[in-house]
């Protein structure tokens, strides 16, 4: 099963000013997708991660 989202920040992460961009991510059963943010850092980013079950 393939899917594709629209992911968008609603919040900053500490030390971070918010990037107010929109992504498109497709994701496939069984596989890990990462979609990196544009904020303007201060501190090391962080990095979510979704599993689709």
């Amino acid at each position: 099963m393939i899917r594709t989202y629209i992911i968008k920040k609603i919040t900053a992460s500490t030390g971070y000013d918010l990037d107010e961009n929109t992504y498109n991510v497709t994701i496939v059963k069984n596989q890990t997708e990462r979609a990196d943010s544009n904020e303007t850092s201060g501190n090391d980013p962080i990095i979510a991660r979704i599993q689709i079950l």
